[in-house]
């Protein structure tokens, strides 16, 4: 019976530690956390949506959306992310200074035929919610030449 108390005393000694300990952890990061704005303070130099027309298919096509840090703080991208891998983005990961102007490419590579609408979501740190991109476009066949018929048999 002895042994027993002295376990459920340690037991509930340690969990009272831990959970001062974890409150005061959780504490400090909160007060040490940067605050999160809504909203960028970004202008866009180019429309936040582009349509790229009619693309052939599997040839690249690039669109480079420019935008201006407006804010009085250096400001760093921290994630872009596309709806799929057919959409690749290029970004500086350098912090953007107040003013000064930076470039999202995208290159877009399409294998299927038909219409398209894509998203790219822009993460800036200490902002809520990304900035939404959109591409679009119309992938049309590429032609085939005379010696990739011959290749094939036909």
């Amino acid at each position: 019976m002895k042994a027993s108390t002295i376990l459920l005393t340690a037991t509930l000694f340690l969990t009272t530690l831990t959970t001062s300990f974890a409150q005061t952890l959780f504490e400090d990061m909160a007060i040490k956390s940067k605050p999160r704005v809504e909203k960028a303070e970004i202008t866009w130099s180019v429309s936040m949506k582009h349509d790229f027309g009619d693309i052939a298919q599997d040839i690249p096509v690039i669109h480079k959306f420019e935008f201006t840090n407006d804010s009085d703080k250096p400001m760093v991208l921290d994630n872009v992310r596309t709806t799929c891998g057919c959409a690749a983005p290029t970004w500086t990961h350098d912090p953007i200074l107040p003013g000064e102007t930076s470039i999202i490419e995208i290159e877009y590579n399409a294998a299927k035929e038909g219409g398209f609408v894509k998203f790219i979501k822009v993460f800036i740190n200490g902002v809520k919610k990304p900035e939404i991109l959109t591409i679009t476009g119309d992938v049309i066949p590429s032609p085939v030449s005379e010696a990739d018929r011959m290749i094939d048999g036909q």
